[in-house]
């Protein structure tokens, strides 16, 4: 387990930090889209619509992170469910399952 963590420590960590960009960016978006003091709420008084823009933001983001070259190499599994999806497809071995969803965690 410990060769297997050497040999892909990179991916490892470009796992762990497409995951804080993707929250940070959620934090980012939500913040200017739902803060009472941004002025964004008070252009765009429908809330529903806001959350719409929420949603298409976010998803652009994980578009950008899953097919950015960080997100190509490590396989781009923000998700545990699809790193455990990949054991089950034996795209991993044990150890790679226990660091990748560790760290996604």
């Amino acid at each position: 387990m410990m060769q297997t963590l050497r040999k892909h420590y990179p991916e490892y960590l470009m796992e762990a930090a497409g995951l804080g960009i993707f929250l940070i960016s959620a934090v980012v978006v939500t913040t200017l889209l739902e803060h009472p003091a941004s002025p964004i709420p008070q252009a765009i008084s429908d809330p529903l619509l806001r959350r719409f823009i929420i949603g298409v933001a976010m998803g652009l983001i994980a578009i950008c992170i899953i097919y950015s070259p960080w997100g190509k190499q490590s396989g781009a599994h923000l998700n545990p469910i699809v790193t455990s999806l990949s054991f089950v497809s034996a795209k991993f071995n044990r150890g790679m399952l226990f660091f990748t969803s560790w760290l996604t965690l």
